[in-house]
């Protein structure tokens, strides 16, 4: 019940407005089932049975109206289930994306298919489940309510046999139910294994062809998939069981009341209107509601608490050290890096020392490792041996800015503000003014409006740029984000991060970029180092080399940087 509690429990507090909407609606939809046997009763002793059939015609016609009026009621509770629903579903898909990028950066293996079955089809079920609860507790629980005091009313000596009956098949669902659940929960951990299986055998499809392993590897995900049938059987096999321990009890207050409907109507006790009345109760309602609480209310609310307790119990805090702190100095000691264990290193032995609020450019030959640094720099990958921190601690409250940056669904404000959900206008208007990117958003519409599918591959990094100056970082790796930029866009926003009182480490692709920066380091191998661009230029060789080579390829691009040093 921990996940119920952590996102069901604040949900209703937030949501009470609603919550009160929701009992208005359900108590009108439940008026025609508390009248029906009334209804009935007196359409047949005074209308049918009195002579008087249209009395009796009478009757039903006012429970047809009745049965409108809940309709409607029924209606107007549509929006309120929709946004108690939808709310969860929000918070339900923050956590499990959330646990899924915590284990992402934390373990020795990104990410997982076990994370992405929770962020889908797990956060879909919850949601599907969440509105089908509602929509059964709204009619199911007031109606049984009100079908058991319509009963009450009319015929108080059946409630000596429905009320007992009802509580022993509940009392016969308790050790059925903890089966269930025990089984269910398992079948979600088949589920999240078998999309391990799967996503590992897809990840190495090259490698399993190559190596002629394609008959192992199928086999292994056939035990997976034979494994999940089973589970899910087992979990079908329960849920069976669940319905049957509750039919029976179910079914004795209509069979206790035609047994002793000679003694009653004898007696005295009922008139053949008010027994067909309790029998309309018991019918139409008790034992329809009953077996629909069973196989509704229980399996889907076990199913419900089971799902929403596996995604919490794989959210987890952010490891200490990643938490967003002050600006400190970026260091990497010994850093080295390799793709696989036999793999040659992409990084071997590097140790560098940024300091807080430097302007560092990373440059280098293709295949040196600059975009893998970029992501040791971030966190998002383990490097293989060395430490790499910031401000004293495991890196990283970094921010890293990919060449093909995201660009979420929804206006330009959400898109902004996806890194600093409490900026307000004037932060991002002042963000957009230091990145260049203020005629854009007019031409977009403005804040509020919707960020077309059309964005050209520059104005998605100019958009993201503002995001990431916005997020306002203690560090900002621009990993080539700003390539599809013409030069001039580029400097500008380069310039408005490096104006910050914080550390900025750029991937360059243009000769301009290293002419910017405060240091340089230049990737190659045995050939590494680090210094001002004169320095270099006068004192690597290596680096030399490869200037004068961008030079050559590009002269324009270095003499409009050098006019603007």
């Amino acid at each position: 019940m921990s996940g119920v509690r952590r996102f069901v429990t604040p949900l209703l507090r937030e949501h009470r407005r609603e919550l009160v909407l929701l009992a208005g609606c359900a108590a009108v939809e439940a008026l025609p089932v508390l009248l029906s046997g009334q209804l009935v009763a007196a359409a047949l002793d005074r209308g049918f049975l009195a002579g008087s059939p249209a009395s009796g015609v009478a009757f039903l016609a006012v429970q047809a109206c009745v049965a409108v009026v809940g309709a409607l009621a029924g209606r107007q509770a549509v929006r309120p289930t929709a946004v108690l629903v939808e709310g969860l579903r929000d918070r339900v898909v923050e956590s499990a994306v959330h646990g899924a990028l915590v284990a992402a950066v934390s373990s020795d293996r990104p990410g997982g298919a076990g994370g992405a079955a929770r962020v889908t089809r797990q956060v879909e079920t919850v949601r599907v489940l969440a509105g089908s609860l509602l929509v059964v507790a709204r009619t199911v629980l007031f109606s049984l309510a009100a079908a058991v005091a319509g009963l009450a009313m009319l015929v108080p000596v059946a409630l000596v046999v429905t009320v007992p009956c009802l509580v022993l098949g509940a009392v016969a669902l308790v050790p059925v139910t903890r089966v269930w659940k025990a089984r269910y929960e398992e079948a979600l951990t088949v589920e999240e294994r078998l999309a391990e299986g799967v996503g590992r055998t897809l990840e190495g499809l090259r490698d399993v062809v190559a190596c002629g392993a394609t008959g192992r590897a199928a086999a292994e995900v056939d035990d997976l998939l034979r494994a999940q049938v089973v589970a899910r059987g087992r979990v079908a096999t329960a849920a069976a069981g669940r319905i049957g321990a509750f039919a029976v009890p179910a079914r004795l207050p209509l069979l206790a009341l035609l047994l002793g409907s000679p003694l009653l109507l004898s007696s005295g006790a009922v008139t053949p209107g008010t027994l067909v009345g309790a029998a309309t109760y018991l019918v139409v309602t008790v034992e329809p509601v009953t077996r629909t609480i069973v196989e509704a209310v229980g399996n889907l609310g076990l199913e419900f608490a089971a799902v929403l307790g596996r995604i919490a119990a794989h959210d987890r805090p952010v490891p200490p050290g990643r938490e967003r702190g002050p600006g400190g100095d970026l260091v990497l000691t010994d850093v080295g890096f390799r793709h696989g264990p036999h793999a040659q290193p992409v990084v071997d032995g590097l140790s560098v020392r940024v300091a807080a609020g430097e302007h560092v450019a990373v440059v280098g030959p293709t295949g040196t490792g600059k975009s893998s640094l970029a992501e040791l720099v971030a966190g998002l990958l383990p490097p293989s041996r060395g430490r790499i921190t910031l401000a004293g601690g495991s890196v990283s409250p970094v921010l890293l800015v990919p060449q093909d940056p995201y660009v979420v669904a929804g206006t330009v404000r959400e898109n902004l503000t996806y890194l600093r959900p409490t900026a307000n206008e004037a932060d991002i208007v002042s963000a957009a003014h230091a990145i260049g990117s203020s005629d854009l958003l007019t031409r977009l519409g403005g804040l509020d409006a919707a960020v077309p599918d059309t964005l050209s591959a520059g104005e998605r990094q100019l958009l993201v740029a503002t995001r990431a100056y916005l997020a306002d970082a203690p560090c900002t790796v621009l990993d080539e984000a700003t390539c599809h930029l013409d030069p001039d866009a580029e400097a500008r926003v380069e310039r408005a991060f490096s104006a910050r009182a914080t550390t900025l480490v750029v991937i360059a692709h243009r000769p301009a970029s290293p002419l910017r920066a405060d240091r340089v380091l230049y990737l190659d191998g045995p050939a590494t180092a680090i210094g001002t661009h004169d320095d270099l230029r006068a004192d690597s060789p290596a680096y030399r080399r490869f200037t004068d080579h961008w030079r050559t390829a590009s002269d324009p691009l270095v003499e409009h940087a050098d006019r603007a040093r």
